[in-house]
């Protein structure tokens, strides 16, 4: 009768272990799903960022020029899709819409947009560079550029 109990030991045994295995994969597998998760924000933020950075540079070359800054956009993402929408209203707000592989694309496919708000007529200008995901604002920055040719007073040179 002692080889019987012996062998139910070892089975009670052996399920335990396979519970207590499971239960670390399930919690590694959580831990690696929120890693990953965090590494795709991290990647997208990174390369949104540099977005808003090379539009704050378009803006500072272009002398704030909304109408230049789009074409300049869109000349640099000439692979992206021909249907992509850049919109500028009122000659100082343009938003860009990009997918979630960072192309342009139309304000229904977007994943993430970037707006940038111009102001100042003077000889400085303000860019107001915001980068959005579909929910919420993720990123700022704001840029000024001194625009030669307009005097303090507000004339022309």
């Amino acid at each position: 009768m002692a080889a019987p109990s012996r062998s139910r030991a070892f089975f009670l045994e052996l399920v335990l272990d396979l519970v207590v295995f499971a239960l670390c994969a399930i919690i590694s597998m959580q831990v690696f799903f929120e890693a990953r998760m965090t590494s795709n924000q991290s990647a997208a933020l990174s390369h949104m960022t540099i977005e808003a950075q090379i539009i704050a540079e378009t803006f500072k070359a272009k002398d704030g020029d909304a109408e230049a800054i789009a074409l300049a956009v869109r000349a640099m993402n000439s692979s992206s899709a021909s249907g992509s929408v850049i919109v500028i209203e009122k000659g100082e707000l343009i938003t860009i819409y990009y997918d979630r592989d960072f192309k342009l694309t139309t304000k229904d496919a977007a994943s993430y947009r970037i707006e940038c708000a111009i102001d100042g007529s003077g000889p400085v200008k303000i860019a107001h560079i915001t980068v959005h995901d579909r929910t919420k604002e993720i990123f700022s920055l704001e840029v000024r550029d001194y625009v030669p040719g307009h005097s303090v007073r507000g004339g022309g040179v």
